[in-house]
């Protein structure tokens, strides 16, 4: 008989086992991938287009095949990506196409897995929010986490969106109460910024409009800042325009969060273009020990509620 601590040596042996062959799988995974990307490159030993193209319609054929015998035995094809397809049908039909499916494995020599979705919001096939049987989220492209590829966008307004899919957790109260300092990182965005960042405090209307040549205006900002612009053409002086006041250069990394106060915002440095989302915002490169006073909490509720909207979901 085996006593507690034997228990958990054992169990302490396979999950050491297991990390070892999930790391080998991972590896192996990376090398076939990569041994792949090579067959289509001219400048690799491994050059082989024919082969390239063989594995692509291969897949592709069977793929087809697969989606085929599904929509004959009742279902309905949701979506469909380089190595899978998301089926909607009734517990009957289900039935049915799960033995389809694994007769057509045996034919093709693929092993096929299934994961059951209790609901799926899509927005497009490479960004969505899955959520399954058991209630794990499984979110992809701009509704998914940050990570190496993908930089942190109002991360609060995906793990909102996520728990209202997942429990109907109010989208209000989520954020409300995950408004903490500790939390502060997942209320900003960060991007990289070509030419360097600068933030704007205040605005206000300028008319520093200088005409070098015949039909060609040019702001004297522009010199002064050492801006490269387009000049802009026409033949009579253009208005004044709102520009921005108080600038602070941030550098190539910007990180900001939305601001009450509409006169801040964040540009590029060469052309003064304002970066994309960062309108009323204030620059926050070092994270606050405590909430700014003028954060637009509000906007990160609207801007939740509207990616569930984008993916079909009535809120």
């Amino acid at each position: 008989m085996l006593d507690r601590n034997s228990l958990l040596a054992e169990k302490a042996a396979l999950e050491k086992e297991l990390a070892t062959v999930d790391a080998r799988e991972k590896s192996g995974k990376i090398q076939l991938n990569g041994t792949f990307g090579k067959l289509g490159s001219m400048f690799s030993k491994l050059y082989a287009p024919d082969l390239m193209i063989a594995t692509t319609l291969t897949g592709q054929f069977y793929l087809l095949g697969l989606i085929e015998l599904v929509i004959e035995n009742g279902g309905h094809v949701i979506s469909a990506n380089t190595d899978g397809i998301c089926v909607g049908a009734s517990p009957a039909d289900m039935a049915m196409i799960r033995d389809v499916v694994a007769m057509y494995g045996w034919l093709t020599s693929f092993d096929f897995e299934e994961t059951k979705y209790r609901s799926i919001s899509i927005k497009d096939v490479n960004n969505y929010v899955a959520v399954t049987d058991k209630g794990k989220v499984k979110a992809k492209g701009i509704y998914g986490e940050s990570g190496l590829q993908k930089n942190p966008t109002n991360e609060v307004c995906t793990l909102a969106a996520q728990a209202y899919l997942a429990t109907g957790r109010s989208v209000d109260s989520f954020i409300r109460e995950h408004l903490r300092p500790e939390n502060f990182a997942d209320f900003t965005q960060s991007r990289t910024v070509n030419g360097g960042a600068v933030a704007y405090t205040a605005t206000k209307e300028v008319d520093d409009w200088i005409n070098l040549e015949r039909g060609a205006w040019y702001r004297q900002a522009w010199y002064d800042m050492g801006k490269v612009r387009k000049p802009l053409k026409r033949v009579s002086r253009p208005d004044p325009v709102m520009s921005g006041d108080n600038p602070v250069f941030l550098g190539r990394v910007a990180r900001w969060y939305y601001s009450t106060d509409k006169d801040r915002s964040i540009h590029y440095f060469n052309n003064d273009n304002q970066v994309p989302k960062a309108t009323a915002s204030t620059a926050c490169l070092k994270l606050p020990d405590t909430i700014p006073a003028d954060l637009d909490l509000d906007r990160y509720i609207e801007e939740t509620k509207t990616n569930l909207r984008n993916m079909g979901v009535r809120i």
